[in-house]
């Protein structure tokens, strides 16, 4: 089984920051390395532009997710729309495949 990448790299939020427009905000999405850094100048910052981090969509996972489920179960919640494909567990490396070649969107990893 292969390892995921980070979703996010310093390079690329440096590049997010400069793209921040004064009145702007840049919101992480993902985890960079633990010992990446990136400098942000102090005069960008007063320039009224805010930087936030975002973890599971600043959800409270042990509140939120439960009542996500319930949605769901009771029909709510229509996530079953938004799956482009479904793989067993011994064919999650064809389900990373499919993502990093544009086959599927959002594909489903099936245990048991």
């Amino acid at each position: 089984m292969r390892a995921a990448a980070a979703v996010l790299d310093a390079p690329v939020l440096r590049q997010a920051l400069a793209a921040t427009c004064p009145g702007g905000s840049t919101v992480t999405v993902g985890l960079t390395a633990l010992d990446a850094e990136v400098r942000v100048s102090p005069l960008w910052l007063l320039l009224d532009r805010t930087v936030r981090g975002s973890i599971y969509g600043s959800a409270n996972p042990p509140l939120d997710f439960p009542r996500l489920v319930d949605w769901y179960t009771a029909g709510r919640l229509h996530l079953d729309e938004l799956v482009t494909a479904t793989y067993p567990l011994e064919r999650v490396n064809d389900a990373l495949d499919a993502l990093d070649d544009g086959t599927t969107i959002r594909s489903v990893v099936v245990m048991g």
